[in-house]
């Protein structure tokens, strides 16, 4: 009886979730596991398969929260701009995903041309409250469409 509990609470805690962001015929598969973000170029439902391929991860458990940005680039790429939290890693090197940290007065040059009224539609927020990335993305009249699916 004891580990049936420990399994299920194990379950719970561990609830592993994927994001597939898309935008002009680009789709980045995310997979949030124990406070990580895995990002895999293409459209992926697979935990495993993102987890195991991924381009770029953030590690947030020291900070506890995730905040960043998603910019869909014309050339395809997709670039992760910090926000200020998170450990950024590259898995595998020369992929269409790449993260940037800029200072901070360059990072709010970059970023306050996205925001509304001056808005370009091809930024995308990032959050581990999915409720909360939805919802600001929506203000900011993002049209980087996300599609949030849970295991």
């Amino acid at each position: 009886m004891f580990f049936l509990i420990l399994t299920v609470v194990g379950c719970l805690n561990g609830e592993k979730k994927i994001v597939l962001y898309k935008f002009k015929g680009i789709t980045l598969s995310r997979c949030d596991a124990d406070k990580k973000s895995y990002f895999f170029y293409g459209n992926c439902d697979n935990e495993t398969k993102i987890i195991n391929e991924a381009l770029v991860t953030i590690d947030w458990k020291f900070d506890d929260f995730l905040n960043a940005f998603l910019i869909f680039h014309e050339d395809g790429t997709v670039e992760i701009l910090r926000n200020g939290v998170g450990k950024f890693s590259a898995v595998k090197r020369g992929g269409k995903i790449f993260f940037k940290t800029y200072e901070s007065p360059e990072h709010s040059r970059i970023t306050e041309k996205y925001f509304p009224p001056n808005h370009f539609n091809n930024l995308c927020r990032l959050s581990d409250n999915f409720e909360f990335e939805a919802k600001t993305n929506k203000e900011f009249k993002s049209n980087v469409l996300a599609d949030y699916i849970s295991e």
